[in-house]
């Protein structure tokens, strides 16, 4: 793309709009137009706090917002990224308040099923950003300080790979960042491997 582009947002807190001062929270997104030319737009108006992959999906006003604002970028001609980060959420469980409407399986579900799991989701978004002459960008997550081993390094459940069933569950989640880079490998889609990049950063 050469010229003015616009960059559209979905993701969860790890991402969001932080009021200044208000907390010791930023958003990586709240960030990221100040490393970019002033011919870069970032809308990050629409990613927000405990989103997982399912839930931003099918909440009324974040996915079918992120649609409608890219068809109206298109329309005027302006190049328009959809950068797509999530998981820390997907990985609630039944027994939380809300994890039935935002739990999912990496890859397949208990039953061995994909429909209604982070990868599905993810291709959901990949296939209907194209379908709207968007260009989707997949972001692995950032790792969770959890640590284990000798030397200690981050553990599997730091790097969203969930080795071992929840309680009341017959399979582990599974691996969420293999998931998204398998399904950018399938579409040809760009992804950033954050969850590669901020477990070397933490590490250390």
């Amino acid at each position: 793309a050469s010229g003015p582009i616009r960059i559209l947002m979905c993701g969860d807190s790890l991402m969001r709009t932080y009021v200044a001062n208000s907390s010791d929270q930023a958003g990586w997104g709240q960030v990221l137009d100040q490393f970019l030319s002033a011919d870069a737009t970032v809308d990050n108006t629409i990613a927000d706090g405990g989103r997982s992959s399912r839930s931003f999906y099918n909440e009324v006003g974040r996915w079918d917002q992120i649609k409608a604002r890219l068809t109206a970028s298109v329309a005027d001609g302006v190049p328009t990224f959809v950068f797509i980060m999530f998981a820390h959420n997907d990985e609630k469980q039944v027994t939380d308040v809300d994890g039935p409407d935002f739990l999912t399986f990496a890859s397949h579900n208990q039953n061995g099923t994909v429909a209604g799991t982070f990868s599905d989701y993810l291709e959901r978004y990949i296939v209907e950003t194209r379908a709207l002459g968007g260009i989707p960008v997949l972001l692995t997550p950032v790792v969770r300080e959890t640590f284990s081993g000798n030397p200690v390094q981050i553990s599997d459940t730091g790097r969203h790979d969930l080795t071992v069933a929840f309680t009341g569950e017959t399979a582990p989640r599974g691996d969420d960042p293999a998931a998204a880079r398998a399904i950018a490998a399938k579409h040809d889609v760009p992804l950033v491997d954050i969850t590669a990049w901020s477990k070397t950063m933490v590490a250390a």
